[in-house]
């Protein structure tokens, strides 16, 4: 039974650090981890984008403008990190 329990923390203690799961900073993750971090962020942003102009659409507003604001706000954030090296 020790020796179980023994194996279960050495793998525990082996396990990558998980950015999602706030047992990490996103500078302490390794370039890979960052990516797939930056990856479920832009995923998630969609997810929001995309239901933001759904409830645009129920409440009758404009939703080709509201897109547009959208579009010039993730615009704006990549134009922030131009030339950032």
């Amino acid at each position: 039974m020790i020796k179980v329990i023994q194996n279960f923390l050495k793998k525990k203690e082996n396990k990558m650090k998980s950015h999602k799961q706030g047992t990490a900073h996103f500078e302490e993750l390794t370039f890979k981890e960052q990516a797939s971090s930056i990856t479920a962020t832009i995923n998630a942003l969609s997810g929001m984008i995309r239901n933001h102009l759904r409830r645009a659409n129920i409440e009758n507003r404009n939703v080709v403008g509201i897109h547009k604001k959208r579009f010039d706000q993730i615009k704006r954030m990549i134009h922030r990190n131009d030339g950032v090296r």
